[in-house]
């Protein structure tokens, strides 16, 4: 009986002791992001996938390890900077995120955060986010550790001196300890600046709230990491560690092998570079010691009981499933996706779409269904991202290839000929070898010619007024160096040669000028690639000189609005349109601006105005000299002043010199 006893007494203490030896690690990693009135941050956490199921073990709270990034990897949504350094880029290269200790292996909670609305995040901003954290996850608010690199180490460090009234401890509070990665500061924003406790902050931290400092710095950088551990040994001996390490060369570097969880052995190495401050205490240990990482010493900071208990089976993974490609051809602007999320032994809770890369331009009619419609869609390829998650908060994504094949734009009739004193649009071509039509980007729409390889040709249709020298402008565009074309007559003389530059795109439209000389009357002008990268064209011009004498403009002809020969209450600016220049401005109700032009011969006229505001209801009419309205026209709102668009009407003119005037 008593040996009975002894053995069911054993096996008891056995079983407590291993079930203890080791945390759970069921654990769910994904990207998220909180947005308050004070900014907005991108997180990725990886935590229990069964936080928050009501019973199970994995309920309980954890210590918490809380990093963000550098300066780099701020102000923008890209989720790949939440792995760039840190935790998580070892989570992906080789970690399982255990840090062991004496009394068996833990897992925390490991989170990445990176500011969204800007790059430099302040006190106020930090511990928005870091308050969120603390109130929505399930973390030992004894076990809070907060690590940065350059940027983020400057944000956390300052955190501890920041302070939502005079008094009010708001920083320090939250924190258990913080590894300095080369960078400290005790800078606040206006107004907690005017009450700052500033290197006193450190000492309360140390001695109220038992706060740990982990500084690491290059031997040639100077970011100030020492202070920190001044301050806490000055007040608590031993509640702060700094030493100068040599990776890289000891520059301002090297922060995943600082993060990396393999190395143990943290302390100064000489030589200091010139930026070291002299007399700068260069091995302050505090309770570091050789043989730890630094996700060692953070968990032995604080509560270091081992967390949750029992095992769980492994959760159902999600499967997306974005659907096959699609193709379609302008003007089918639109398609239906066809999106699924299964799960073996569990649902699909929530479906999200989103564009990975493409145009910008789409539209869904509702992303959070498995098949949206998407429509408003330009030429190109789209390739659209499903993201699943389960009801414990798992994810999985698949991708889709959108292909938009651009309409086709037939060309005009070979028996049209456009005046050269005008603008040609590329797709009214006469003839042509090797190149397609496809619809632009460019300010004012339409259609341009694209695919223009070495030997491949356009020719125009034009009628020259009259024999001389002529300015011909093309607007071109191209992603590549050493595109060149030239510009013949029908003989096939060059009368030009143009380089095409890399304007970063093939919808990256600028316009480039050249010189020609050509007879008066009908004529064929052949632009023909001698250069080898591809490039595109949307149109060619030869605007008519802006003074014909005694301030006439001519018709047809390109007016610029700064041109006017009187007018009343407004200004001119410089515009950000296509072509430079001055734009007129402030044009209010009542405000006109006079034109002297010379017409050519009478007739009807399309006339163009290049407008923009970003208001609803302008409107302008188009008068002669007399008074008498030749057309009223509404101008759109554009989006902004400096946002362009194009209105036309047609009117008939008589033949000579004459005053058109736009009143408001």
């Amino acid at each position: 009986m008593r040996k009975i006893f002894t053995l069911s007494l054993f096996l008891a203490l056995f079983i407590r002791v291993n079930a203890q030896t080791s945390e759970t690690h069921v654990f769910t990693t994904y990207d998220t992001t909180y947005n308050s009135p004070l900014g907005n941050w991108q997180i990725r956490i990886s935590r229990p996938v069964n936080m928050f199921t009501a019973g199970n073990p994995d309920t309980a709270s954890r210590p918490a390890i809380i990093t963000m990034p550098g300066i780099g990897e701020a102000g923008n949504n890209n989720p790949n900077n939440l792995i760039a350094y840190g935790p998580h880029y070892w989570l992906l290269n080789g970690w399982d995120g255990s840090v062991a200790l004496g009394n068996g292996t833990h897992y925390p909670i490991i989170i990445t955060v990176a500011f969204i609305s800007n790059t430099w995040p302040a006190g106020e901003q930090t511990s928005d986010v870091l308050s969120f954290l603390l109130s929505h996850y399930h973390i030992k608010r004894n076990s809070v550790h907060l690590g940065g690199l350059s940027l983020g180490s400057f944000m956390w460090t300052s955190l501890i001196a920041f302070e939502q009234s005079p008094g009010a401890e708001t920083g320090m509070s939250m924190a258990t300890s913080i590894t300095a990665l080369e960078g400290f500061s005790l800078y606040e924003d206006a107004p907690f600046n005017s009450w700052s406790r500033g290197d006193v902050a450190y000492h309360v931290w140390a001695q109220k709230y038992h706060g740990k400092f982990f500084g690491l710095e290059g031997t040639d950088d100077y970011r100030n990491v020492a202070e920190g551990e001044k301050d806490m040994n000055s007040v608590v001996p031993g509640s702060a560690h700094f030493s100068y390490e040599n990776l890289g060369g000891g520059a301002h570097c090297c922060w995943n092998s600082m993060y990396d969880p393999t190395q143990h052995n943290w302390q100064s190495f000489a030589p200091y570079g010139p930026d070291v401050a002299t007399g700068a205490d260069t091995n302050s240990r505090g309770n570091y010691q050789n043989g730890s990482s630094i996700f060692q010493w953070m968990l032995r900071q604080g509560d270091t009981s081992i967390v949750g208990s029992g095992s769980s089976a492994p959760p159902p993974t999600p499967v997306a499933n974005a659907g096959t490609g699609q193709s379609i051809t302008l003007p089918t602007s639109s398609v239906t996706l066809a999106g699924s999320g299964t799960e073996q032994g569990g649902t699909i809770s929530k479906y999200a779409w989103t564009l990975s890369s493409g145009p910008s331009q789409y539209s869904f009619n509702n992303a959070g269904i498995a098949n949206p419609i998407v429509s408003n869609l330009v030429a190109g390829t789209y390739v659209f991202k499903l993201t699943v998650t389960d009801a414990n908060g798992a994810q999985a994504s698949s991708t889709v290839n959108v292909v938009v094949n651009a309409a086709s734009i037939p060309p005009a009739s070979v028996s049209t000929y456009y005046p050269l004193l005008g603008t040609v649009q590329a797709e009214n071509y006469a003839a042509m070898s090797g190149i397609i039509t496809e619809t632009t980007s460019d300010a004012g729409g339409g259609g341009d010619v694209g695919g223009i390889d070495q030997g491949d040709w356009v020719s125009y249709n034009v009628t020259a007024a009259s024999a001389g020298n002529y300015t011909i402008s093309f607007r071109v565009a191209s992603p590549h160096e050493g595109a060149v074309f030239q510009v013949l007559n029908s003989a096939g003389a060059v009368l030009a040669t143009v380089v095409v530059p890399n304007t970063g795109g093939f919808q990256n439209w600028v316009t480039v000028n050249s010189n020609i000389t050509v007879p008066a009357g009908q004529q064929t002008l052949k632009l023909l690639s001698t250069g080898g990268p591809s490039w595109n064209l949307n149109w060619f011009s030869c605007p008519a000189p802006s003074n014909l004498g005694n301030g006439q403009q001519a018709v047809p002809g390109v007016i610029q609005a700064e041109s006017y020969s009187s007018m009343s209450g407004i200004a001119t600016q410089p515009t950000t349109d296509a072509g430079g220049g001055l734009n007129v401005g402030w044009i209010n109700t009542g405000d006109w601006m006079d034109y002297t032009v010379n017409v050519a011969t009478a007739g009807a006229y399309t006339v163009s105005f290049r407008v923009a505001t970003d208001d609803n209801g302008a409107a302008f009419r188009l008068d002669n000299g007399s008074g008498t309205t030749y057309t009223q026209i509404a101008v759109p709102n554009t989006g902004g002043f400096q946002t362009w668009g194009t209105v036309s009407a047609v009117v008939n003119l008589n033949a000579g010199v004459q005053t058109l005037r736009v009143y408001s």
